[in-house]
């Protein structure tokens, strides 16, 4: 007893020493911080009264050394406090927070000081700015207060919770946004940089400062998007500069932890949008490829690159203009190049060639991001640029090949079918007209349904004619123009508006589609599903599409007009002259409902097809003989020691997948059978000789597209 009196009796004295502001006791305090809760607390009060101690705004450093000096060992006295606390009981914990948060008013301001005006002496007596001390300190305190959900204990006092959060995410931008040659005066290392990341971060792990985060960002305006979406770009650059050497542990959670934060404040639409203007997408994913693989052999953890890959593709579901932006940066960056890595390195059976992706592979992803334009593209100039030693191991890999081939299959079938033809190369305009009975209106006339003029008020028609924008007027476009105004403007503020460009854009797929299938049924309407991986080709009747519809959710397009008119106009058509083309897609949180109306006709005595002939080719090595993959077109040729796979206008589903050498070589023959067209058959194509070669010319796209949201019970395959 004598013992711990003499204790206490030494721990009053060291405390009325800290309350006369003995800069030497400060240091003795942290080494002896009491376990008893009482005398902690009266201890945690007397270095929070030496916080309140701040210089005046003009103050010196000469007029104000002695107080900034005890102000700073008071500060850093707390910072020790507040790590030991780490290591200490919650009951424990719990009580010395009733004291933070009746001082943490006072601690915010002291924090923003210290970031905002950091002093420390050169040992002459001037002033010496160090943003690294002043930032770090500030991140650091921030830090220790909301470590592992500690904010709880702080959550009455919400308008210095508010501060602190600000201060985190102004000290991060004021930092990510430094140039290089600023950064590197400051000699800011990575062990240096990670506790101002690490208060941001911090401020995610609590629901409360989290949603204050989030309200904060959601009222910046669009310059304030942009600056901070120019910060996590910039940090990337800043990783670049001055990350040359080894990469340390503590790089690694920073850039792990900057691609998440990235992606959560990314639910903001208008900060989504800047981020994907900036790149930063390419460079992290070029960064991330700079990290070493791992060295165990034996047990091989998956590299930088594939964790980057994961965070992108599989966080959520990816908006349409980020898919424009981001993923063709990314292509440009290695994305194909790394997945392609981690089938061969991680596949472990040919069910199972993505075992590290919980949802679906990255392959099943990049197909439904492929229906963009813009993505097809890129994804076709990614496989070419493969290297050729890649591709020659892949290929031949018997757990990864099919998966592949299978993928790259479909992809060159959206890249190919967004490729304009010569004659919509030197078109100044749109090939679109927007009046279903254009057709009628221009029967003598080679229209090719350039679009010339555009409902004024709605803008969301185009016509080639003042004929026809009459005739849509009179029949159809009245009923729909107020709600399609209203439309078009809710989807342009979301940013998922399909242009009249892009409108034609999506038909050119359809027209492609169609050019494989034009001797199925003229009253049959092709569907394809690109929700499904991979999409097959099927035939309805109208009836039965809308059905198929209904069952997978979409139902509103059924309320359009414009939708009714068209499966109208094929029903009723008796010349077999249209065809209707559908598809379905995923489009950000929407499905995007297209289909389009194609007139077209028979060319008598053609001696070439007036449609361009195109190619689709996909080597193979002959090893791999079983092929478990579907292919375009009529079975290839050898050539020499490759398979060369045409398209020269076949049907898209002429094989089934899983299909072996045998079951194709009997599909040969039965289609060789059906190739035998009787007489009659051949007149319903339009032909008398068996071996003449029909030809069709397609001279009008009509249609429209539909963006609908996702119902909330629907299970898509698309990218989340």
């Amino acid at each position: 007893m004598p013992h711990i009196d003499t204790q206490t009796r030494s721990f009053e004295l060291l405390l009325k020493a800290i309350e006369k502001g003995s800069i030497p006791d400060f240091h003795r305090l942290q080494t002896e911080w009491p376990d008893n809760v009482d005398l902690a607390k009266r201890a945690l009060s007397a270095i929070f009264r030496h916080l309140k101690n701040l210089p005046p705004p003009a103050t010196t450093y000469k007029e104000y050394a002695v107080p900034f000096a005890l102000l700073h060992v008071a500060f850093n006295c707390l910072d020790g406090v507040m790590n030991q606390l780490r290591r200490k009981l919650e009951a424990y914990v719990e009580e010395l927070y009733e004291v933070i948060q009746e001082h943490l008013h006072d601690l915010v301001v002291c924090i923003d000081f210290l970031r905002l005006l950091p002093l420390q002496s050169d040992g002459k007596g001037s002033i010496w700015h160090d943003p690294l001390y002043g930032s770090s300190r500030a991140a650091r305190m921030i830090a220790s207060l909301l470590w592992k959900g500690r904010t709880r204990h702080l959550e009455g006092d919400y308008d210095s919770l508010t501060r602190i959060v600000c201060i985190s995410l102004d000290n991060w931008m004021a930092w990510s946004a430094m140039d290089g040659a600023k950064l590197a005066l400051h000699k800011m290392h990575a062990a240096s940089r990670l506790p101002i990341f690490t208060a941001l971060w911090s401020c995610i792990g609590n629901q409360m400062t989290r949603e204050i985060l989030t309200v904060k960002i959601a009222q910046f305006d669009k310059a304030s998007h942009k600056k901070l979406a120019f910060c996590f770009s910039n940090r990337c650059r800043q990783w670049e500069d001055f990350s040359e050497g080894p990469k340390s542990e503590s790089l690694r959670i920073e850039f792990i932890g900057t691609i998440n934060l990235a992606l959560i404040l990314s639910n903001n639409l208008d900060f989504r949008r800047a981020l994907a203007r900036t790149g930063f997408h390419a460079q992290v994913l070029k960064f991330g490829l700079q990290f070493p693989h791992s060295s165990n052999q034996d047990s091989p953890s998956p590299s930088m690159s594939i964790q980057v890959v994961h965070e992108l593709l599989t966080f959520r579901r990816l908006d349409p203009e980020e898919n424009a932006h981001a993923i063709p940066g990314l292509l440009r960056a290695g994305l194909l190049n790394v997945i392609a890595e981690e089938m061969l390195q991680f596949a472990k059976s040919p069910k199972v060639p993505f075992p590290l992706w919980k949802l679906q592979s990255p392959l099943h992803c990049l197909y439904h991001l492929g229906y963009h334009p813009n993505t097809a593209n890129e994804l076709r100039l990614a496989i070419s640029a493969l290297p050729k030693t890649l591709e020659e191991a892949i290929q031949k890999d018997p757990l990864s090949g099919p998966h592949w081939r299978l993928f790259i299959q479909n992809i060159l079938v959206f890249a190919e079918g967004y490729r304009p033809s010569p004659d919509q190369n030197g078109a100044k305009g749109v090939v679109l007209c927007d009046n279903i009975e254009h057709h009628k209106t221009h029967a003598n006339d080679d229209s090719n349904g350039l679009a010339v003029s555009q409902c004024s008020w709605c803008q969301t028609t185009v016509y080639c004619s003042v004929e026809c924008q009459q005739r849509d007027w009179k029949e159809l476009h009245r009923k729909e123009c107020v709600d399609a105004r209203v439309h078009r403007i809710d989807r342009q503020l979301e940013g998922t508006w399909i242009s009249h460009k892009i409108r034609a854009t999506l038909f050119r797929l359809s027209e492609y589609l169609l050019k494989s299938s034009m001797r199925e049924t003229a009253k049959k309407v092709r569907y394809l599903d690109y929700t499904a991986y991979p999409a097959y080709p099927q035939y309805f009747d109208p009836h039965e599409l809308i059905v198929a519809l209904v069952s997978q959710g979409i139902q509103s397009v059924f309320n359009e007009e414009r939708f009714s008119a068209l499966f109208k106009q094929l029903v009723d058509d008796t010349s077999d002259s249209l065809r209707l083309v559908a598809t379905k897609a995923v489009f950000g949180p929407y499905f995007l409902i297209t289909l389009a109306c194609f007139h077209v006709a028979v060319v008598p005595n053609a001696t070439e097809d007036p449609n361009p002939k195109i190619e689709l080719r996909l080597v193979i090595p002959m090893e791999d003989s079983v092929a478990q993959f579907v292919v375009l077109g009529e079975v290839g040729h050898e050539v020499g020691s490759e398979w060369d796979f045409g398209y020269d206008g076949g049907s898209l589903d002429d094989f089934e997948e899983g299909d072996t050498e045998e079951e194709e070589e009997g599909r040969d023959e039965d289609s060789e059978e059906d190739g035998r067209m009787t007489s009659e058959e051949d007149a319903e194509c339009g032909g008398t000789d068996p071996k003449e070669k029909i030809f069709y010319q397609i001279t009008l796209r009509n249609g429209f597209s539909w963006v609908r949201e996702v119902a909330e019970s629907q299970g898509l395959e698309g990218p989340l």
